[in-house]
């Protein structure tokens, strides 16, 4: 069996061919495997959108002031690949992200929830929140 690190014969079961080669690649592999908060949805940029394909959905302060207090106000901002996402993989963005506040999982969400009704929102598969359902 070849070392994993350096291509030399391993002893016996190892994956290695000595101490000194298993540390050296375990100090590489830790430098090399840097981690980074990411989004579920891919990044914009602009060749990926065209004129015709720009949405401009926005939660501006005065659309943000209908949500009734208690819920928590998304620092982020819808993008066009929210848009098109269905209720359950939004709705796993947002529980399994560090900083969900600030992601376009959540403010889609909030941005679903205060611009469709009841109706349209459980067509979806969206969870209704109680002050939604009494909204209605």
């Amino acid at each position: 069996m070849k070392c994993i690190n350096c291509d030399n014969e391993a002893m016996g079961k190892s994956m290695y061919c000595s101490a000194s080669c298993r540390t050296v690649y375990n100090r590489n592999r830790k430098r090399n495997n840097v981690t980074a908060e990411i989004s579920v949805t891919p990044a914009v940029t602009k060749s990926d959108v065209t004129d015709t394909e720009k949405t401009d959905i926005t939660l501006t302060p005065e659309i943000l002031a209908r949500l009734p207090q208690g819920v928590v106000r998304p620092t982020g901002q819808p993008n066009e690949y929210t848009a098109d996402m269905k209720a359950e993989p939004l709705a796993w963005a947002v529980s399994c992200g560090a900083n969900w506040q600030s992601s376009p999982e959540y403010a889609e969400v909030i941005h679903r929830l205060l611009t469709l009704s009841v109706d349209e929102l459980r067509e979806q598969g969206m969870d209704i929140p109680v002050w939604k359902e009494h909204a209605a």
